[in-house]
């Protein structure tokens, strides 16, 4: 069952309202259950997550079903985000399009070098933790509602890291540390086997201690889908084997003048400046 949001935007409903549901509602092949929310689909990510315990994936299909209601995560898209453009201003992110992988899955790029000018000006402006936390969910919702809704084991996207121009100082910056793990840590819980890949590039020395603190508090299969590249001319290299030259930023090699025109961030920032009026 799909819904439809104003300006036609198509939307694939996660909705969980009863969590008493039987489980074997859930497991109907290709059915969207109107009681429960769930389909087929994201009972296979959870079960695939879960490493085939069905026990342990029903668990945390109900902790993601509490965690929704309490967050009020459905009809996330359908709501305005007063502070989208400012955050997405500050913080430089997006996805870039389809990746030549045989899966075609879409590629989410972070730059993360200059992360803690970022948080500066995220408490400069008066945006906190939990603000970003709800624009990782805006943006989960709309890769699997919209940019990506295809069932497993599709659906799932690559993310690159860009750490150009961090430096020692800067893993001082606990909370900024903090964020990122938190962020990591919800969308492998809430949203399991989205993340097919995950890239660090131009990743300075110091990066690695940073990551050898990082990765113990994440789950372990999610650890296993990280990559880090170093170098400039490797990082490159690695961008464009992933995308074609007119969905690659300039600064990788491609023609990408800027990320928000990619035809994924256009189609975003169009939606949200309609919620937004």
């Amino acid at each position: 069952m799909n819904s439809q949001g104003s300006g036609g935007l198509r939307v694939h409903s996660h909705r969980l309202q009863d969590a008493d549901i039987a489980e074997e509602e859930i497991k109907d092949e290709g059915v969207l259950t109107d009681s429960f929310g769930f389909v087929a689909d994201e009972y296979s990510r959870f079960l695939v997550a879960a490493k085939q315990d069905e026990k342990e994936a029903w668990k945390r299909m109900q902790e993601t079903a509490a965690f929704r209601e309490r967050e009020k995560v459905d009809g996330l898209l359908e709501q305005p985000h007063p502070q989208f453009f400012l955050l997405k201003s500050v913080y430089s992110h997006g996805f870039l399009g389809v990746s030549k992988s045989d899966t075609g899955s879409y590629v989410l790029l972070d730059k993360m070098g200059k992360f803690h000018q970022t948080m500066k000006d995220f408490r400069k402006h008066g945006i906190t933790e939990k603000d970003v936390m709800r624009h990782s969910m805006l943006t989960m919702e709309w890769f699997c509602k919209v940019i990506d809704p295809r069932r497993y084991p599709h659906g799932r996207f690559i993310r690159v890291y860009d750490f150009e121009g961090f430096k020692m100082q800067h893993v001082r910056d606990v909370g900024a540390i903090k964020m990122g793990t938190s962020i990591v840590s919800m969308i492998e819980k809430h949203y399991p086997e989205r993340l097919e890949k995950a890239y660090v590039i131009n990743a300075p020395p110091v990066l690695f201690h940073l990551w050898n603190i990082v990765k113990r508090m994440l789950d372990r299969e999610t650890v296993k889908k990280f990559c880090i590249v170093k170098g400039k001319e490797e990082s490159c290299a690695l961008m464009q084997g992933l995308m074609e030259a007119d969905m690659l930023p300039v600064e990788y090699g491609g023609t990408l003048e800027r990320l928000e025109e990619s035809a994924c961030e256009k189609a975003l920032y169009e939606h949200i400046s309609e919620m937004n009026t």
